[in-house]
């Protein structure tokens, strides 16, 4: 029987110890103790090599530590399989044994319990690899068939040999074996294995530690020890392998731990290398990011960020509708809801890049009729303004351009210089490209100085460059052919910030119109001061008149006496010596303000015809098209003025004509000859142009170009729509948008012939289009466009005598045929007449829309730049969206420290005070808990029996609290209803009896009453004066933007705010009956305080009237945001400048409705009168001073809002300059 070595606990415990030490002092302590076989040393080495390079990061003291407390199992399991078992091992057996029974087992466990990733297969490999080098190597040592259990001196040679075949043969395979390792990794962690140039770095300190802790062994292990400690650079640690003679455990004293006095003074923890270059890396990437963010931001005008956040969304974008555009997205609860958050995403990101982004929003919003309804929505909100640059950076584009001052440049003084001009600092218009100042120059000539914002220049290349890269990898991603596109569109953008070119445009458009009989006394195009203009400045005519979207100034009866004209009209100058208009200007204003032609009321227009008006507008951009090959792209309403002739005929003068297309006389041809093929239903000449413009489907572009259903044609589209069964028509949205999309791809067919000028040119007749039916449709634009089509072959330079007189008899035939239209446009018209239709552009339009839908789009003219509908607000000036219901405004800026933002925030709201006199308020700041506490509470009392709501009747005598409960139809503000089906519960500031104010009998001041009879009386108390004074805040938050709006400091108001008369109703509509006109929950009125602010539940019912369209708009609810509207008192403050608009509540949702307005007038000591920039300079204000106690006490004597003959009379001439 022979010995069994084992390994005793003492011996164990002090592996451990020195494990825990250092590294170096691990390896040499397991080569000098003779106990450890080679069942433990392999694994053990093995793991060393493995452990620093595992995916998370373990190193090699934890992984060999980890099996350093199983050394007695694996020793005896070793011995007891191999040795005891009586075997005799040939080297095949033992090394294929060691393989599958030691190696691998131990290894793979290992991995499992500290849970490292590795390859089964490489571990495979490895041990194969390791078996076949110990058996080459290792083999002749044995002898044949000789016992190695029986010759320890054998066993321990055997021993060394494998450990040096070992490492060579497995370093190579752990890059294989464990992810994210390399070979030069392993290999920093083994070359002191190797005794290469670590040695001195990493051995000698250790081994003298060691040294310390060694005193009680034996003299060979110390002598070993002491030898290999003092090694030199040179000496390799191959002695480490040299054969020992194996010796029983009793041959040696037991492994004592040493003392930690013994040790000396511990040494500061050590950094791994490793981390410190991660933190590096870490630290020197930051540094480089903010850098270059810096730099950016300095001197590129962010355009390295905005084109990065353009690629980031783009991507994600991407992502989400190659994930989700499928019948049932897996990550979105409908097709709906992926178009409406990567609307918002988009439309995030063309707003905060602005710039040149705006600009292609709105070339993407022409196109937007094809888009999903959620995108059109988005691109109704895409204006084009911005918020102005400040002085400093207009000053630098005039230098760096000029070379000199404003002042020189100009001729200008801005101290009051005499003999010299003047110019407002303050831009009169800001868009995104470019803002617009005034300035008189020293001969008197009024000019419009349009200087480019400076980042723009910086931006440009870098934009338009993102612009091609995404459309180009849209293109790719979801087979759309737009790319073709891209570099035609981003030419014309890179023009439009060409001043140089815009001034080019205008010069020769005037000439056109010099030239042309037709049209030179009806159309206008100011002057361009070229000695005054550069590549980012141009300087241009000062024009006098009235915007498009200024129907009723149009219309209205004219003032301004007998035999005059518009000041300024056709060139003349803008003040006659002698006339009503030669005043100072208005305080704090430089330019004069000649509105004097709208008679002392204000009232007044330019007693013009609609149809005169949108005659000339027809006939110029169709002489463009057809006759000149020079085409105006973007005619919108804001780059239109209309001023009144001597001779009382309308003038059209048109602006920023940065936007051009050029059309080849060939091409003009074919299109002219396109658009009378279309009117006489000529499939023939129809089909055979558009096959050569490379479109596959002409019926859908003949229907795209009209903007009406082509009835003429094969009908294949139609026919096709018409066999669909009622089932296939109702498809799910995922196939009817891939019709869409494949709809497209017709229209486009072969991109590489189709005329690039189309898209411009649709744009413009988009635009046209729409400002006819903005005017309610006055004139058959079909009609007047298809004769300028077909004169345009009569009259072209290149025709033969022979050929214009056969195009002159198909003309006169062309005419008759066009009769058949002004049948249906009379047909309209009488619609139109008796509230049965819109007129002529709304009946298309609806057909297209019924076509568009059968064909999966959602064709919604409404939403887009190029069809404005009746219900614009908007100062086109910047750029102009659909209104038909009050705008829906972001209050958050107000609270934040963007200044940008918060310049965006005062111009929504001056435009929606100043058309509308509604606007509805989100992140107002009132928490939603707050809100939804008090539509409970309401709830709660009106479900009180009506004994117990009747014991706090309100008191509204003059004078009185108006506190308490208000009974159903006490009210009655249209004479001719049932009266008012609501009551109501009003509550104020709680005061005291004793108060200053309420002694005084001041107007809204006094005690609440609270009902004792609601379920928790103090609670509601609690909730009721709480939300009172969160209103209270709020109202003064908006009185303050109110006074910026006023371009006046926002403390203004500031006195106001103390003691205010505030009014907090809550009001219950129960149900109507029926459908009948005669019922109202609230008639028709106005609110005669400063502003309310309206709280209302999902079920809607709140009007507000129209004053373009004269009808009622429903005001859809939003989840809580207030709907804010202005009272008569803000009038009077802004001398009619700013509207109190009439609203009205309809409650026919069959169930019951719940509001809470709030109604904030102010410090009833605080007089009320005209603001000093809202005086007018010549008939001074409307209203004479008044407090707000007088104010409101007379408006309750009188009636609440407006009267029944007010109504009318607002109906008939509706209030403000609108």
């Amino acid at each position: 029987m022979r010995g069994k070595v084992t390994l005793k606990q003492p011996e164990a415990t002090r592996l451990r110890y020195i494990l825990s030490h250092s590294h170096s002092l691990f390896i040499l302590s397991l080569a000098h103790i003779p106990e450890m076989k080679l069942s433990i040393d392999c694994p053990l080495v093995l793991l060393l090599f493995i452990s620093p390079i595992a995916a998370i990061g373990t190193s090699c003291f934890k992984v060999v530590s980890a099996l350093v407390g199983r050394p007695t199992h694996l020793f005896n399991k070793f011995q007891s399989e191999i040795c005891d078992a009586g075997c005799q091992p040939t080297v095949p057996h033992w090394d294929l044994w060691t393989r599958n029974n030691t190696f691998v087992p131990a290894v793979r466990s290992l991995m499992h319990r500290m849970n490292v990733p590795h390859k089964e297969e490489a571990l495979l490999k490895m041990g194969d690899d390791v078996a076949l080098t110990i058996k080459r190597s290792c083999g002749p040592m044995l002898g044949g068939g000789t016992h190695i259990c029986s010759d320890a001196e054998t066993l321990a040679g055997f021993g060394n040999c494998f450990k040096r075949n070992f490492l060579k043969a497995s370093i190579k395979h752990l890059p294989t074996l464990i992810p994210m390792a390399s070979e030069e990794s392993c290999k920093e962690q083994l070359r002191f294995l190797e005794g290469d140039e670590l040695w001195e770095e990493t051995i000698p300190q250790n081994m003298r530690d060691y040294a310390k802790v060694c005193d009680s062994l034996g003299p060979f292990e110390h002598e070993e020890l002491s030898s290999m400690a003092f090694a030199t650079h040179s000496r390799s640690l191959r002695p480490i392998f040299r054969p020992l003679q194996l010796r029983h455990a009793s041959q040696f004293q037991p492994l004592v731990p040493p003392s930690p006095s013994s040790l000396g003074k511990p040494t500061a923890a050590k950094t791994y290398t490793r981390t410190r270059k991660w933190l590096r890396r870490f630290f020197y990437a930051s540094l480089a990011t903010g850098v270059a963010y810096g730099i950016d931001s300095q001197f590129y005008a962010s355009s390295l960020t905005r084109t990065a956040r353009t690629f980031s969304l783009g991507l994600l974008v991407a992502i989400d509708y190659k994930i989700n555009f499928r019948p049932n997205p897996p990550l979105a609860s409908s097709i709906a809801a992926v178009h409406a958050r990567n609307a918002e995403r988009l439309s995030d990101l063309l707003r905060h890049n602005g710039g040149l982004y705006l600009k292609m929003g709105q070339a993407i919003a022409m196109q937007s009729a094809i888009l999903p309804a959620e995108f059109q929505h988005m691109f109704s909100r895409m204006f084009d303004d911005a918020p102005q640059n400040d002085w400093k950076e207009v000053e630098k584009v005039i230098r760096e351009d000029f070379g000199k001052s404003p002042e020189e440049v100009f001729g200008v003084s801005f101290t009051g210089e005499s003999g010299k001009g003047v110019m407002e600092r303050k831009a009169r218009a800001s868009a995104s490209v470019a803002q617009v100042h005034w300035a008189r120059l020293q001969d008197g000539s009024e000019v419009a100085i349009k200087i480019q914002k400076r980042e723009i220049v910086q931006q440009l290349a870098w934009d338009l460059w993102a612009f091609k890269v995404v459309t180009l990898i849209y293109s790719k991603l979801f087979d759309i052919p737009f790319y073709s596109l891209v570099p035609y569109i981003s030419e014309r953008l890179s023009l439009e910030t060409d001043f140089v070119n815009e001034a080019d445009n205008s010069e020769n458009m005037a000439k056109l119109v010099a030239g042309e009989s037709r049209l030179r006394d009806r159309v206008y195009i100011p002057r361009v001061y070229r000695e005054l203009s550069s590549k980012r400045v141009m300087t241009a005519e000062w024009v006098e008149g009235v915007r498009l979207w200024d129907k009723q100034a149009i219309t209205r009866p004219w003032r301004g006496g007998w035999r005059e004209g518009s000041p300024g009209c056709h060139g003349t100058p803008l003040d006659q010596p002698g006339s009503s208009a030669d005043y100072r200007p208005r305080a704090g204003k430089l330019k004069p303000e000649r509105d004097y032609w709208r008679g002392h009321n204000n009232r007044g227009g330019l007693g013009l015809s609609l149809k005169d008006v949108m005659t000339t507008m027809v006939d110029l951009f169709s002489a463009q098209m057809f006759l000149w090959g020079y085409v105006h792209c973007d005619p919108h309403p804001g780059n239109i003025f209309i001023r009144r002739k001597p001779s009382g005929q309308p003038e059209l003068v048109l602006i920023d004509h940065g936007l051009y297309i050029h059309m080849e006389p060939g091409f003009r041809h074919q299109y002219a000859r396109f658009w009378k093929a279309l009117l006489t239903f000529d499939n023939r000449t129809l089909g055979e142009i558009v096959k050569g413009w490379g479109v596959a489907n002409p019926d859908i572009f003949a229907s795209a170009t009209l903007m009406r259903p082509y009835s003429g044609g094969d009908m294949s589209t139609q026919r096709g729509i018409k066999g669909l069964s009622k089932s296939q028509r109702a498809e799910r949205s995922y196939e009817m948008q891939q019709a869409a999309r494949k709809a497209i791809r017709d229209i486009l067919g072969d991109e590489t012939k189709w005329p690039q000028e189309l898209i411009f040119i649709g744009r413009n007749l988009r635009i046209v289009q729409g400002n006819n039916q903005f005017l309610g449709s006055p004139v058959n634009r079909v009609k007047i466009t298809g004769i300028w089509a077909s004169r345009a072959l009569i009259e072209s330079p290149d025709l033969s005598l022979v050929e214009k007189m056969r195009n002159l008899g198909r003309h006169f035939v062309f005419r008759m045929v066009l009769f058949s239209t002004d049948i249906f446009f009379y047909f309209t018209k009488v619609r139109q007449f008796l509230r049965m239709g819109g007129g002529m552009e709304d009946d298309l339009e609806a057909q297209m829309q019924v076509m568009a839908k059968d064909m999966g789009v959602e064709l919604n003219h409404e939403v887009f730049e190029g069809t404005p509908r009746l219900s614009l607000f908007r100062t086109f000036t910047l750029g102009y969206f659909k209104m038909d219901e009050p705008p829906i405004i972001d209050f958050g800026p107000f609270y934040g420290t963007d200044h940008i933002a918060k310049e965006h925030l005062v111009l929504q709201i001056r435009q929606a005070c100043e058309r509308f006199g509604f606007f509805q308020l989100i992140n107002h700041g009132i928490p939603a808990d707050i809100q939804a506490a008090i539509l409970k509470h309401s709830s709660d009392f009106f479900n009180l029996p009506l004994e117990d709501q009747k014991k706090l009747r309100s008191s509204k005598d003059i004078g009185g609290l108006n506190r308490g409960y208000e009974r159903l139809r006490a009210q009655n503000f249209e004479k001719r209803t049932k009266g008012d089906l609501k009551e109501g519960f009003y509550l104020g500031k709680d005061l005291p009896l004793d108060d200053e104010y309420v002694v005084h009998g001041r107007f809204g001041q006094g005690p609440n009453k609270y009902p004792a009879e609601v379920s928790d009386p103090n609670e509601f108390k609690r909730i009721m004066d709480e939300y009172h004074d969160l209103m209270i805040d709020l109202a003064v938050a908006i009185m303050q933007v109110l006074a910026q709006t006023l371009d006046l400091d926002q403390s203004v108001f500031g006195d106001l705010r103390d003691h205010p008369a505030s009014i907090l109703r809550l009001l219950h509509y129960p149900p109507q009956e029926g459908n009948t006109d005669l019922e109202r929950g609230i008639g028709a009125h106005t609110d005669f305080g400063a502003v309310t602010m309206l709280l209302q539940d999902e079920t809607g019912g709140l009007q507000v009237w129209n004053n373009v369209s004269s009808d009622w708009v429903d005001v859809t609810p939003v989840p809580g945001a207030y709907v804010v509207n202005l009272g008569d008192m803000m009038m009077q403050w802004t001398n009619d400048r700013y509207l109190s608009n009439l609203h009205r509540v309809i409650n026919r949702s069959g169930k019951e409705r719940f509001s809470v307005p709030f109604f904030y007038s102010g410090n009833p000591n605080f007089t009320i009168r005209c603001l000093p920039n809202c005086e007018d300079s010549v008939f001074g204000a409307k209203y004479p001073p008044v407090t707000v106690h007088e104010w409101m006490v007379g408006r309750y004597a009188d009636t609440y809002g407006t009267s029944e003959k007010g109504i009318e009379e607002m109906r008939r001439e509706p209030r403000g300059d609108i």
